[in-house]
């Protein structure tokens, strides 16, 4: 019996069915989303075992209808994906496929085999973005001794730093207020640089919902980048494709292409792909928007402005007598008022206590 799960994204699974089609040179799926269809149709593990062996897996399956065979050919494609490196926390178990316990788990399972797939270079087409690969950084210890001292302002306010409401040990908590202003000098920019209407959807539920129908399919970002910086991404045309679940994963490539440009041009925080295509977080997308205006004019483009210009870096040459006669004889005022300065209520020794304002963050693109 199969068990419905909430997570379950027909999108999702229109892909696989179309990656696995392509990967075997056969249609053996029909390219429409039906759960209980592709529950049916994976559940002897055939498909499975045909599909690791197009990669070189050299798998014997068993074409019996008998349940211990079928579950053995599922058990012999899990393994094969455990020796091509698929994470054991991101590929599924062999009762979600065959007594239909979890199918998202299954087509996320998938997803992640595909994408490892196309990582190691298998002759795979790619689905998705690709595998991130390791960036390991390498710090001293005195920066990370003086990273302990560091209060994050996202934890607070911009007007006065604050940890107030901070609970170490929980997931960061995104909710992020819609600004329909901000949204209006965004579309304007974006219009303006690219020199075209954009065709914006129209408003549901979720703020912001028009903005992100008219930045889904990556086409108007590839633009905008190509526009900042002549040849920066090759985009793709989804309009001309037909098929649902290619579209999508061309979507999303183009997507990818965009941030992967915003990265390499100096656009510090950027949103990621489910923020925008899902529509998890569109403040999050108006924001890197925002800020690869900015960034624009401190690169020098004389185009349309969008937010202040970032300020260039400001560096400062103390002398050691100088540092030391700061430190000797200097009082900080934030560890008093602002019009006496004083160390009451210092205690050396304990951590350092902030009490923050509660101050709304809110970006204004022409301040």
């Amino acid at each position: 019996m199969m068990h419905k799960d909430a997570k379950y994204d027909p999108d999702l699974e229109a892909q696989i069915r179309w990656w696995i089609n392509e990967v075997v040179d056969e249609q053996v799926l029909k390219p429409e989303p039906d759960q209980k269809d592709f529950q049916e149709s994976m559940k002897s593990g055939e498909i499975l075992c045909k599909l690791a062996n197009v990669m070189g897996g050299a798998i014997k399956s068993n074409s019996s209808k008998m349940a211990f065979k079928m579950m053995e050919n599922i058990g012999k494609f899990l393994d094969f994906a455990d020796q091509l490196g698929v994470p054991k926390t991101d590929i599924f178990q062999t009762v979600d496929l065959y007594e239909g316990q979890n199918i998202p788990a299954v087509i996320s399972g998938l997803h992640a085999f595909a994408r490892k797939a196309y990582s190691s270079g298998k002759p795979v087409p790619q689905l998705g973005p690709k595998e991130a690969t390791a960036n390991k950084r390498e710090f001293t210890e005195e920066q990370l001794k003086e990273g302990q001292h560091v209060i994050g302002l996202q934890m607070g306010t911009n007007k006065l730093a604050s940890q107030a409401g901070d609970h170490f040990g929980r997931p960061r908590q995104i909710n992020a207020k819609y600004d329909k202003e901000i949204e209006s000098h965004a579309k304007q920019w974006i219009e303006l640089v690219i020199g075209e209407q954009v065709e914006w959807g129209t408003e549901d539920d979720t703020p912001g919902s028009a903005f992100a129908d008219g930045l889904k399919s990556g086409e108007v970002l590839c633009k905008l980048a190509n526009k900042l910086q002549p040849g920066a991404v090759k985009m793709n045309v989804t309009s001309k494709v037909s098929n649902p679940a290619m579209r999508a994963n061309k979507e999303k490539e183009n997507i990818e292409k965009f941030l992967t440009f915003c990265e390499t041009y100096g656009v510090r925080d950027r949103f990621s792909t489910p923020y925008l295509y899902q529509k998890q977080n569109i403040m999050a997308v108006v924001n890197t928007i925002c800020q690869l205006g900015s960034t624009a004019q401190s690169k020098g483009y004389d185009g349309p402005v969008l937010g202040p210009k970032i300020a260039e870096k400001n560096e400062r040459g103390f002398s050691e007598e100088q540092v030391k006669a700061s430190r000797e004889g200097h009082i900080g005022m934030q560890a008093g008022t602002n019009k006496l300065a004083s160390q009451s209520g210092q205690n050396f020794g304990l951590g350092r206590q902030i009490a923050g304002a509660g101050a709304q963050s809110d970006y204004d693109p022409y301040k």
